[in-house]
């Protein structure tokens, strides 16, 4: 029987380095109580072994049962607010463009940087074992296993990506994500090929100075692109605009406040980057469907 350590998330959260990631990290753990708001440039993936969890992930509240993988892209503004005491999970966290130098479906690529938790569609036997098998050889601190690993959890993507997701919120539905084994198309990837990393510093650049004012030109800018191209790059890949996806990151810090605070609407909407109270409430009711005020009475945090 392999083991690993029993820690908490929050033995974590102080790890991150500068450039706002942890880095390839797989354990199992206790909850350990309410995790803070926080984000970094991670995907996440959570495996409740037992007892359940919620998260508020983007201003949508979502629980976590146990039985099947929950994957997200941690750039998102989360946090665990409720727990079952005996809750314990699994986590791992690797970087985004893995999942594209995988094969990831564009489908799942532009639902993950839109903030969407996907729940795979069916559970998989062995996935705790499996787990607690890589965190025992990444403990090793030699490459040789840690390749190894890499591969074992690549395997595990693959699967996933036939089988399928269901999306959990922003803008609600439960839909099933179609992936390969379900019609969708992969696109070809191609030796060399740096869009994909760009695509992923780009969102991670909005994700980080959503708050700020920003031009396409300061984007286009940050990654060495002519503005038109890095507009035209970002869409292709993200399906979405560069424009959408702040507008998306100024809505979710929006949500999130509004459920954990009990600060003014129009200082809320201020510090998430909107230069208006039209233009917030424009962007807000379109994002979620309800208005500020409707929004925080029906998911205030008890």
């Amino acid at each position: 029987m392999y083991s690993c350590s029993i820690l908490t998330f929050v033995d974590v959260l102080d790890t991150v380095d500068d450039s706002g990631e942890y880095g390839f990290q797989v354990w199992k753990a206790r909850w350990g109580g309410t995790i803070r708001a926080h984000r970094h440039n991670d995907v996440e993936v959570n495996l409740i072994v037992s007892g359940w969890a919620e998260y508020l992930m983007a201003g949508v509240r979502v629980r976590l049962e146990p039985g099947r993988l929950g994957v997200f892209w941690a750039a998102t503004p989360h946090h665990a607010f409720g727990q079952h005491p005996q809750t314990e999970a699994c986590w791992l966290l690797l970087p985004m463009s893995w999942l594209w130098k995988w094969g990831a479906p564009p489908e799942l690529r532009a639902a993950l940087l839109a903030g969407k938790l996907l729940l795979e569609s069916e559970s998989e036997s062995g996935d705790v074992g499996a787990i607690e098998r890589w965190s025992v050889m990444l403990d090793r601190g030699e490459l040789p296993w840690r390749r190894i690993v890499e591969l074992e959890v690549e395997a595990r993507f693959r699967r996933l990506f036939l089988r399928g997701f269901e999306p959990l919120g922003p803008e609600g539905g439960t839909g099933k994500l179609e992936t390969p084994g379900h019609g969708a198309r992969v696109i070809p990837q191609r030796s060399g090929d740096l869009s994909e990393s760009t695509v992923e510093q780009m969102a991670w650049y909005l994700s980080t100075r959503f708050a700020e004012p920003i031009k396409v030109e300061d984007i286009a800018r940050h990654v060495s692109l002519h503005p038109s191209y890095a507009m035209r790059l970002f869409r292709r890949q993200a399906g979405m605009t560069l424009i959408d996806y702040l507008t998306r990151q100024r809505v979710a810090e929006a949500q999130r406040r509004l459920i954990t605070t009990s600060d003014d609407v129009l200082k809320i909407a201020i510090d998430s980057g909107f230069r208006s109270a039209s233009r917030f409430h424009e962007a807000f009711r379109h994002q979620t469907g309800t208005t500020p005020g409707r929004y925080r009475r029906a998911n205030a945090l008890a």
